[in-house]
């Protein structure tokens, strides 16, 4: 399985893995908006997406993946400071949540 970059790009924004412990994982994004620089951090629940074919035959191999919009609440929360996407994190990987 191919596993979660340190940095990548998704849904606009440039992502920095700052911290992981198993599947959790404190995530830096920014991305560069009208109004300026736009930080924050992500805790997640790293999603794991299976190999598949897709209809006109090329393999997408399987990966780890960061939870889509619709899976935030449940396997992703965001902050806008460190200090509480370490407070999550820790309640995660305790399992507390």
């Amino acid at each position: 399985m191919k596993k979660l970059p340190n940095k990548f790009r998704k849904y606009g924004f440039n992502y920095i893995v700052l911290k992981r412990v198993g599947d959790v994982a404190i995530l830096k994004k920014s991305a560069k908006m009208s109004e300026g620089m736009v930080n924050g951090y992500e805790v997640i629940k790293v999603r794991s997406m299976k190999r598949i074919i897709t209809p006109k035959g090329y393999s997408i191999e399987e990966k780890e993946t960061i939870p889509s919009s619709g899976q935030f609440g449940n396997y992703g929360w965001d902050y806008e400071h460190y200090e509480n996407a370490v407070k999550k994190f820790n309640h995660l990987i305790r399992g507390e949540d």
